[in-house]
């Protein structure tokens, strides 16, 4: 038999981190993860500039000048457009909408894959936004609070140890949904 707990972070409904006999301090939740760098771009669509990145699943991310762009952007309308678009068949793409307040604050509204609609939070989302951010500024390290749809804030670090490889670390509340038992 194994015990496990369920923890999902506050405003999202597809994304959930199961874990056996591990309690999340403080309700605190810290992913780390390894990648190979896959950046493509810029894209030019609709005449505005765009990055592919691979943040463990397939996003587009758009960088907006202000807050006021990031908050009239019809996510809804443009990330279907954009998911469903013709450079990134057969599978199509997670659409990240992304203002970057300063070097270290960036605000993110994601149009989610799968679910068809904006959600209020995405983890690979922000780690797209973040990458993305550090590749326009040629940063070899940097740490941010990405601030979701739904408020919630996502701390990141990141760090590229070579031009290939990526080490990201991502922290955030979580709250327990249940625990079960099931036999193995």
């Amino acid at each position: 038999m194994a015990t496990f707990n369920y923890y999902q972070k506050p405003g999202q409904t597809d994304s959930v981190i199961a874990c056996e006999g591990k309690k999340f301090p403080n309700s605190i939740f810290s992913v780390q993860f390894t990648l190979n760098k896959k950046i493509n771009g810029p894209y030019k669509i609709s005449s505005k500039t765009r990055y592919y990145i691979d943040a463990g699943t397939d996003h587009i991310v758009n960088y907006v000048p202000t807050k006021k762009d990031l908050n009239e952007t019809d996510v809804a309308g443009i990330g279907k457009i954009m998911r469903f678009h013709k450079q990134f068949q057969p599978n199509g793409t997670n659409v990240n909408f992304v203002f970057c307040e300063s070097p270290n604050k960036f605000y993110l509204r994601t149009f989610e894959r799968g679910v068809e609609a904006e959600t209020l939070a995405c983890g690979t989302g922000s780690m797209a936004a973040v990458i993305g951010r550090m590749n326009l500024g040629q940063k070899k390290k940097l740490f941010c609070k990405v601030i979701q749809s739904s408020k919630e804030v996502l701390s990141i670090k990141c760090r590229m140890p070579s031009q290939n490889k990526i080490i990201l670390e991502q922290k955030g509340r979580a709250k327990l949904i249940f625990t079960g038992t099931y036999e193995l």
